[in-house]
């Protein structure tokens, strides 16, 4: 497989980037170590480059994804696959735009510096704008989970708040837990690691929400509201009396 891989011919490639995705489906960390050891990690990441055919594409973020779901994120965070993935945020096909959502969700979790090569290569305003698609429950799902992940921690400067608050104000007001649950941690992690991020969020006017989900019969949606509300009271007193 792995000469197959890196073959000349396109049907090659794709049959063999099939196989080792396959392969990853067992789980065992037993095969992941002998893709790992047969150093076709980059190959994987040229491929994400490959427009024709879009399967190409789809398999090997979906190689990637799987392994940066392992513990050997950080080589596919430096294996070049990164930017990559943060390009096809922007294909025309759905699939591997999901796809390539979930690869970026994954090596962003991993670990700060993973997450900092994700949030260095511009993924944010592409993932922000997948949000004003229709998007089936599933996609929206991961998405979220995936902003929410580049939301952890503090952000850069850089990194422009204000379109991530006003996409998180349409979120907690989804119906789907999951959903829900995500984007008041994306919240509060905000309002936590960004600088001016408390007054921010009073803006985007998420605390009307916030309130009406204490409501909420799930732990998992009142742990973050509780947590996003209490830091919230935590901002001077201006911030409290508009919260």
């Amino acid at each position: 497989m792995v000469d197959k891989v890196w073959s000349d011919d396109t049907a090659t490639q794709l049959e063999a980037t099939v196989q080792f995705r396959k392969l990853l489906s067992d789980g065992k960390n037993s095969t992941m170590i002998k893709i790992i050891r047969a150093d076709v990690l980059p190959r994987f990441a040229e491929f994400l480059s490959r427009q024709r055919p879009p399967q190409l594409q789809m398999e090997a973020a979906w190689v990637l994804t799987n392994i940066a779901a392992s513990d050997y994120t950080l080589l596919v965070a430096e294996c070049g696959a990164v930017p990559r993935l943060v390009e096809l945020l922007e294909s025309p096909d759905a699939n591997i735009r999901h796809q390539a959502t979930w690869a970026l969700g994954n090596i962003a979790a991993d670990m700060p510096s993973c997450r900092e090569t994700v949030l260095d290569h511009g993924a944010v305003t592409p993932l922000l704008a997948q949000f004003k698609e229709d998007m089936k429950v599933s996609v929206l799902r991961t998405a979220t989970w995936a902003l929410s992940n580049l939301c952890f921690g503090k952000l850069p400067a850089e990194i422009q708040v204000k379109p991530i608050l006003e996409i998180i104000s349409l979120l907690i007001h989804s119906a789907d837990e999951k959903i829900l649950a995500d984007a008041c941690w994306a919240l509060y992690y905000i309002c936590d690691g960004v600088e001016g991020g408390i007054q921010d969020a009073l803006d985007a006017g998420v605390c009307p929400q916030l309130v009406k989900l204490l409501m909420h019969a799930s732990a998992n949606i009142l742990l973050p509201v509780i947590t996003s509300l209490a830091r919230i009271s935590a901002g001077d007193d201006t911030q409290v009396q508009v919260g």
